[in-house]
């Protein structure tokens, strides 16, 4: 049974000072307990554990941001959504300032300057943009969700909270990345520059 082989894993690393282990063990046992009927408080007491261990490590080896984001289902579960759209945003935050989150965007650099040059009427940028969200749609899933918020923010919607709502956090960083643009266009001085490589 997995809550078995969870509880297996925290007492270990509790044991064992293993706190990268036992903060995983707390998450994933409180990510399979909120679905039990009768366990959502049990459920966000382990999530509010492995919260707190995983603020003291090092943000490259853990996904913070995934213990956030399940502290925010938990509170809507607990029909508390502005606890949930707080741990949302603390999400979309610490997904940002993950370092590997800078190389991840370059990915999505073309599509974010075509956005940002569309909703200044380029019309180069236009037919860009289109073509993304054609095959964005075609993708489907979450890209499709991506592309209703492009959509959105070239009729003119600019609050991140209710655009980021509902995307992974892969994409929310690109939307956050294109709001900051269209208030700031330098900020995309260090999205296209080249990136730093090993001597």
């Amino acid at each position: 049974m997995a809550e078995t082989w969870f509880r297996k894993v925290i007492q270990v690393g509790k044991a064992t000072g293993n706190t990268l282990i036992t903060a995983g063990a707390l998450h994933n046992l409180a990510a399979l307990l909120q679905y039990q009927p009768g366990r959502l408080s049990e459920a966000r007491q382990f999530a509010d554990e492995a919260l707190a261990i995983k603020q003291t490590l090092d943000a490259g080896t853990v996904n913070i941001w995934a213990t956030h984001g399940l502290l925010a289902e938990i509170a809507d579960q607990q029909s508390r959504p502005g606890e949930a759209a707080e741990y949302r945003r603390l999400a979309r935050e610490a997904k940002r300032q993950f370092p590997g989150t800078a190389q991840e965007l370059r990915r999505f650099a073309p599509v974010i300057v075509a956005v940002v040059q569309a909703v200044h009427d380029d019309t180069k940028a236009n037919s860009t943009t289109d073509e993304h969200i054609r095959q964005a749609n075609q993708a489907g899933g979450e890209a499709a969700e991506f592309a209703r918020v492009i959509q959105r923010i070239l009729a003119g919607e600019r609050d991140r909270d209710p655009l980021c709502q509902g995307l992974s956090y892969q994409f929310s960083p690109v939307v956050e990345t294109i709001l900051e643009a269209l208030a700031d266009p330098s900020t995309l001085d260090s999205l296209l520059s080249a990136p730093e490589t090993a001597e």
